[in-house]
């Protein structure tokens, strides 16, 4: 109802329509801007581009990034980061690696994008590629963040690299003085789990300073299933 809409309304209802999963109607709100020539910022592209990330409409996100580079929006670490996690969610990797290449070009030190780019892989299930970029950003002197050693633990949890992720949750505090997460212990669980390693998962959760919540218990579920353990299961 109201006559002429700010950037800032659309805006907030945009990102109203993201927070509650109502990805097609952020898409449908954006192409309603766009048609009426209504005036775009950034916020409203990379909402735009989550969404399409979401529901896997390229077309419109290869849309949005082509406007992206007119208005020169495209160095902003943020913006690189919607773009990459949106062509990763769509399944155009070398999209996201193009993208990835030409930022650290000129900015090789943003911890941001790296964790993205870590992130987007480890749920694509490539661990080889995860461990590479970890090794090149910190071959670059980037210190890891607490999304970064998620992506690594998930990696390794895809992949069942059981001693791989063990070293890292310990480099976690260890070397950087990150308290884990419940999503760290987590990815730890659901490692074990796969690994068919149930006691070490059980010791986990009895030994970790949250309580499990239905993410834990779920990936215990799920691998006791797989496994056939029904002792562990009934547990």
């Amino acid at each position: 109802r109201v006559p002429e809409p700010s950037v800032y309304a659309w805006q907030d209802m945009l990102s109203f329509y993201i927070r509650n999963g109502q990805n097609g109607r952020a898409v449908s709100l954006y192409k309603k801007m766009e048609n009426e020539g209504s005036y775009i910022n950034k916020f409203i592209f990379t909402g735009a581009l989550k969404a399409c990330g979401a529901l896997g409409t390229i077309v419109i996100g290869k849309e949005i990034h082509g406007k992206l580079i007119k208005s020169g929006c495209d160095y902003d670490p943020f913006v690189v980061s919607v773009l990459i996690d949106m062509y990763i969610k769509c399944d155009y990797l070398d999209e996201a690696w193009k993208v990835f290449d030409v930022y650290i070009f000129t900015s090789i030190h943003d911890k941001v994008v790296w964790s993205t780019m870590i992130s987007g892989y480890a749920q694509s299930g490539q661990a080889n590629t995860v461990l590479d970029l970890y090794r090149r950003m910190r071959g670059q002197g980037i210190v890891p963040n607490v999304i970064t050693f998620t992506g690594l633990l998930t990696a390794c949890s895809h992949s069942g690299l059981v001693d791989k992720g063990q070293m890292y949750f310990e480099t976690i505090i260890m070397n950087h003085g990150i308290v884990p997460s419940l999503e760290h212990y987590t990815c730890m669980i659901d490692l074990f789990c796969r690994a068919g390693q149930f006691d070490k998962a059980i010791v986990m959760i009895k030994e970790m300073p949250f309580c499990a919540d239905v993410a834990v218990w779920h990936a215990m579920l799920g691998s006791c299933q797989q496994r056939g353990n029904i002792e562990f299961g009934k547990l």
